[in-house]
């Protein structure tokens, strides 16, 4: 994901990002709270722009 972003995610493949987390994951269930955190982060993101586009 840090190798994306300094790319400004060109080629970003979001399906095949988060399906190799899943394999990561299944190696370290550990991981697992990463992506509610991503998630959760998305919204609040989400959230926080529309409400600044008011």
């Amino acid at each position: 994901m840090a190798d994306f972003s300094n790319r400004d995610f060109i080629d970003f493949d979001g399906k095949r990002f988060w399906k190799k987390f899943e394999q990561l994951q299944a190696i370290h269930p550990e991981f697992g709270h990463y992506r509610n955190l991503f998630e959760s982060s998305l919204k609040e993101s989400i959230t926080s722009s529309s409400t600044n586009a008011s």
